[in-house]
């Protein structure tokens, strides 16, 4: 049951980010959806029976650092560097507001 969960979180998760990238046709999109994903899996992990199906299937597959990571080298060196600094302070913000918002809410 575990692999099912995992299984069509993640095919949720890629099918949101593509649909996300299909709006949003730049780094941006990359961004957006890593810093969604950040939040929401702080969210998530204050609840342990949903982190299989939400945190490692949903987020897992809607969140990708290898795109982050391609998106880099195709930037400008003064936008690759911004986009670093943007992506690792919002990262971890959001992920500091997911905690304190899931554990007081959720």
């Amino acid at each position: 049951m575990p692999y099912l969960l995992v299984g069509v979180g993640g095919m949720l998760g890629a099918t949101l980010r593509y649909a996300v990238s299909l709006i949003i046709v730049s780094p941006f999109a990359t961004l957006l959806v890593n810093l969604i994903g950040a939040f929401v899996l702080a969210v998530i992990l204050t609840q342990t029976k949903r982190s299989l199906f939400f945190g490692t299937g949903v987020l897992g597959s809607f969140t990708t650092f290898s795109t982050f990571s391609y998106e880099l080298t195709q930037l400008p060196l003064i936008w690759a560097t911004s986009y670093v600094v943007v992506t690792l302070i919002g990262g971890v913000l959001c992920s500091a507001l997911g905690s304190q918002l899931g554990a007081r809410y959720v």
